[in-house]
């Protein structure tokens, strides 16, 4: 029995309906759920609101079980949160190479507080912290408006594929619509894929006219 007809019968028996406009299949991800793994689909990560996750359990006893996760929810961070978000931004730069030196993390987020410099958005899911979005404010001359730089995002491994990215994408850009911001910009890696996937998703384009410089200073 396939991984797609092994998802679909299991999820019926589980109560759920795929008839009609839900695509089954593809790309299944590994998820450790109370020291068992279980995979969560790619292709359909949310039922309604919540995700499904189809998998054996166990000593490769072959039964399939379902969780039902509780929803997302995105909060704009106060300088209470600086410990949980200086754990998720060391998670960010070790993806990045760095690193981790949790007390530069939260050096570098606290002196943005204290200064104003940056917006940060976290997204929590059952009581956890699984991800979070930080937007430096910025203007552009020629619009002669504001502009803001989503320059970090990130959603912890354990957590992906679930939504997080798109709804702190979400947060973001409602955000600066409401301060009359006329653009958000950000850039990632060439090799990053499904960032870009991400992105485009969500009506992101990639810049076809200007390219980008750096002088380094240090």
């Amino acid at each position: 029995m396939t991984a797609d007809t092994r998802f679909e019968r299991h999820a019926q028996e589980l109560g759920h309906d795929f008839s009609g406009e839900i695509k089954i299949g593809g790309n299944y991800t590994p998820v450790m759920r109370d020291g068992h793994q279980f995979y969560v689909s790619g292709q359909i990560p949310r039922v309604g609101g919540d995700v499904l996750f189809v998998g054996a359990e166990g000593g490769g006893s072959n039964k399939i079980t379902g969780e039902k996760m509780n929803s997302i929810t995105i909060r704009q961070v106060v300088l209470a949160d600086l410990d949980v978000v200086a754990d998720l931004f060391d998670g960010y730069r070790q993806f990045y190479g760095q690193p981790s030196d949790l007390v530069a993390a939260r050096t570098f987020l606290k002196a943005r507080f204290e200064h104003g410099e940056s917006t940060i958005f976290l997204a929590e899911s059952q009581g956890q912290a699984v991800g979070f979005t930080q937007l430096y404010p910025s203007f552009s001359s020629v619009s002669m408006a504001r502009v803001f730089v989503l320059n970090d995002l990130y959603v912890a491994p354990t957590t992906r594929r679930q939504g997080v990215g798109e709804a702190l994408l979400k947060a973001a850009s409602d955000h600066a619509r409401q301060l009359g911001a006329v653009r958000l910009s950000l850039t990632t890696a060439v090799d990053n894929t499904s960032a870009q996937t991400l992105y485009e998703s969500g009506g992101w384009l990639r810049d076809q006219k200007f390219y980008a410089y750096h002088l380094a200073l240090k």
